[in-house]
């Protein structure tokens, strides 16, 4: 089975962007276009085993989202994949927990879906539950 992403991003066009690629790599994929928005489907739409945010989000931030998700009882442990512009990585570093990737807006398309696929990767084989 294809593991099941929620795709978080205010953008359309980055968003769609980045939806073509990860479906085009075999992930399902969810969409939502602020981060209130994601933050509810999370909770209470279907499950996922992955959160690929970008940093620019409306009415949450993607750090604030990352935040949430991790003082959730039910999502601190989901893997997630920060999409951020170059000069914000490092300081973004120090402000999100494991298991967090950090990829730069300016990344390949394989690039994004790698660093994706070693998240979830590592995280099976650590023997930590996805879903």
């Amino acid at each position: 089975m294809n593991p099941k992403i929620l795709l978080a991003g205010s953008l359309f066009t980055l968003r769609s962007h980045i939806h073509y690629l990860f479906e085009d790599a075999g992930y399902g994929v969810l969409r939502a276009g602020d981060g209130l928005a994601a933050l509810a489907q999370l909770v209470e739409g279907p499950e996922v085993e992955l959160l690929v945010v970008t940093e620019e989000l409306a009415k949450l931030s993607g750090l604030e989202l990352v935040y949430e998700v991790r003082r959730s009882s039910k999502l601190c442990y989901l893997p997630i994949v920060v999409v951020a512009a170059a000069e914000k990585m490092e300081e973004m570093a120090d402000l999100v927990s494991p298991p967090v990737a950090l990829v730069a807006l300016h990344a390949t398309a394989e690039q994004l879906v790698a660093a994706a696929g070693e998240l979830l990767t590592r995280l099976s084989c650590a023997g930590r539950s996805l879903g």
